[in-house]
């Protein structure tokens, strides 16, 4: 994804600062419309269901197998014998 220069193409960092004005600029839009027709603690209930379920999809997207060998196989962290 470079071009002949060495550098590397501006346009994903323009997608990336498009990307972020249109979801700050709906977010005081969202804001708006929720004060005028919910009240407060539905409000913020719903924001933190709402934030919950996009953490829980995205980590659910990124799952990762465990980086510790031996918790992949026995199904836990390795337990640790008392020294002698």
């Amino acid at each position: 994804m470079s071009v002949p220069n060495g550098r590397p193409p501006a346009w994903p960092i323009w997608v990336a600062l498009g990307t972020v004005y249109v979801v700050w600029s709906t977010t005081y839009l969202a804001i708006r419309i929720a004060n005028e027709t919910l009240p407060p603690l539905v409000a913020a209930g719903t924001r933190f269901v709402i934030a919950g379920l996009v953490l829980l999809a995205l980590t659910t997207v990124a799952a990762t197998p465990p980086r510790n060998p031996s918790a992949a196989r026995s199904g836990g962290p390795p337990s640790r014998s008392a020294p002698s």
